[in-house]
């Protein structure tokens, strides 16, 4: 079993987000997020394949939500079925640069290839679910492209060996 700590902070304003994270034999995420006018906590889940399968997040003083995949393409909200999901493989939550980590250890791309995915976003602090498609490209061993918003959101992503965020410009830095 393979266990670390990792905590990110903003490119622009106040705010810190600390994981306890397992990476080996499943990916398991538990983490506080602060930011200027909001807190959050989720945990995260995936199996053996890299398939998210389960997602909590809770506003600290508000409301939570919780997604939940079947493993065959199917997922659930608060326990209620949404088609709309239908086909997402991952979870991306908005506060965070973990969640960018799915599909890169997931695909396990070659450089220079690159992949369309459908994933199940999580706004902050809204939480509201909708489905959005992102493009990841391997530019290098530690480098991919990130695409989302039709191609109107673009930033090229420094990873660790696990796949981890180490820089994701104008966004986020992690922490030593």
């Amino acid at each position: 079993m393979t266990q670390r700590q990792v905590a990110w902070r903003p490119a622009r304003g106040p705010g810190i987000e600390r994981v306890a994270l397992r990476t080996s034999p499943a990916f398991i995420a538990d983490a506080l997020v602060v930011g200027r006018r909001w807190a959050v906590t989720y945990r995260l889940r995936c199996d053996r394949a890299g398939t998210t399968r389960a997602l909590d997040v809770a506003v600290l003083g508000g409301r939570g939500v919780r997604l939940r995949h079947d493993g065959r393409g199917r997922w659930r909200i608060d326990g209620r079925r949404v088609r709309a999901l239908d086909g997402c493989r991952d979870a991306d939550l908005s506060c965070t640069p973990l969640t960018n980590a799915l599909p890169i250890r997931r695909l396990r791309l070659a450089v220079g290839a690159s992949c369309d995915i459908r994933v199940a976003l999580v706004a902050v602090p809204s939480l509201t679910v909708a489905t959005a498609v992102q493009t990841y490209r391997r530019l290098a061993g530690d480098r991919y492209r990130f695409t989302a918003s039709r191609g109107r959101f673009q930033r090229s992503l420094r990873v660790d060996r696990d796949g981890l965020v180490v820089d994701y410009p104008g966004l986020f830095r992690r922490l030593r």
